[in-house]
């Protein structure tokens, strides 16, 4: 290890030290792509491009692992304060310099692990990170260069080894990043490259090829998630005195995406009481869904906007002292809100809502509170 990394390690050490000393609940770290870690380990006119990081783990978006604090050595969370996407694309960033535009080849980055731990011995403490990352090339319109790179550092001290954990962070992707690097150089293939005013395709590869050439692929534009939601829901307003909503909806969204969206079917029981025409009374109404869920975040526990539309229809008989009149009534329900998701498991909003029923004389228009409660099945 060389002076400047010593001196970078020390300083790691000594801030994580006095943190780790008064204990917490969980440790944060910020990135820095401006290190001397990563700046002076740059590949001048790497030729790559990353345009997009995938994060294929099955965890909290800024989650990486575990560390220690305290005193007695209290096991907690090691968290990024960004997604690990974002982390990973910053540091690759700053790792591999690109080329002039018309030269850079497209790569899509995807985390298969990114494990970080401190397990301790009896008479020692390890600092451990383990990375596995795997880069796409597109080579052509159905096919694709896969290179795997794995990048795993241990560390044993006899005192604290969390605080050791953050310049190996860093020092991981960095590897991973001149692997991917050295890789690509020594297959030189001729590859296409990047155009800075198209979003590449993305491609799966086949399991069990190796890198050694091109890849059979499955064309992927991305991948999405699909989710099946059931939810019910209240609403009151100027002329609902209550309605009950029950709805149903499949959901959809992409790898990457903070934007959730889906198409169902809405059951709306209402009790109405229209005084401006003297007219009280109770329908059932159908409709059809789109229904949108903005994320603030990554994190599968975020709030979000949401809006749901629903073009509702039916009939109505409203009975006069003399004689009865029936309509057909059509027109939209359409509700902004703000909720809460519990894991893409529960989803708990309330917001305002309003309605234009063309053709009705008992809720001819209307404005209101409304919430709901949906469970993901």
């Amino acid at each position: 290890m060389t002076k400047l990394n010593l001196s970078i390690t020390g300083a790691f050490m000594l801030v994580s030290f006095v943190f780790a000393g008064c204990g917490g609940s969980e440790i944060v770290m910020k990135p820095d792509y401006s290190t001397e870690l990563i700046t002076t380990q740059r590949i001048a006119d790497s030729h790559v491009k990353i345009v997009k990081v995938v994060d294929r783990r099955n965890v909290d978006s800024t989650t990486i692992g575990t560390g220690r604090v305290g005193l007695f050595e209290k096991e907690v969370p090691y968290r990024l304060s960004v997604p690990l996407t974002k982390f990973v694309l910053g540091v690759l960033d700053s790792d591999l310099v690109p080329s002039p535009p018309d030269s850079n080849v497209s790569a899509v980055v995807y985390i298969d692990s990114f494990d970080v731990g401190a397990p301790q011995s009896i008479f020692t403490e390890s600092a451990k990170v383990d990375v596995k990352m795997n880069f796409g090339i597109p080579v052509s319109s159905d096919s694709m260069l896969y290179i795997v790179t794995r990048a795993n550092e241990v560390e044993e001290t006899f005192s604290h080894a969390t605080p050791l954990l953050e310049p190996m962070i860093y020092k991981s992707v960095v590897d991973c990043g001149r692997q991917f690097a050295a890789t690509l150089r020594k297959l030189d293939l001729k590859l296409s490259p990047a155009k800075s005013d198209t979003t590449p395709r993305l491609f799966a590869s086949v399991p069990g090829s190796t890198p050694s050439g091109t890849i059979e692929a499955v064309a992927l534009a991305p991948q999405a998630k699909f989710y099946d939601d059931f939810g019910v829901g209240y609403s009151v307003g100027g002329k609902i005195t209550s309605e009950i909503r029950i709805y149903g909806d499949i959901m959809t969204q992409k790898d990457s995406s903070n934007t959730m969206t889906g198409f169902g079917l809405n059951l709306n029981i209402l009790s109405v009481t229209n005084k401006s025409a003297a007219i009280k009374g109770s329908f059932v109404v159908y409709g059809g869904n789109f229904t949108l869920r903005q994320f603030f975040s990554e994190s599968t526990n975020s709030p979000y906007l949401g809006l749901q539309g629903t073009l509702v229809f039916g009939s109505e008989t409203i009975k006069y002292p003399d004689h009865q009149e029936s309509s057909f009534f059509f027109g939209p329900i359409v509700r902004e809100t703000l909720g809460i998701s519990f894991n893409k498991r529960a989803y708990l909003e309330a917001g305002l809502y309003e309605c234009a029923l063309l053709g009705s004389k008992m809720l001819p228009s209307d404005f209101g509170f409304t919430c709901g409660l949906t469970f993901g099945i």
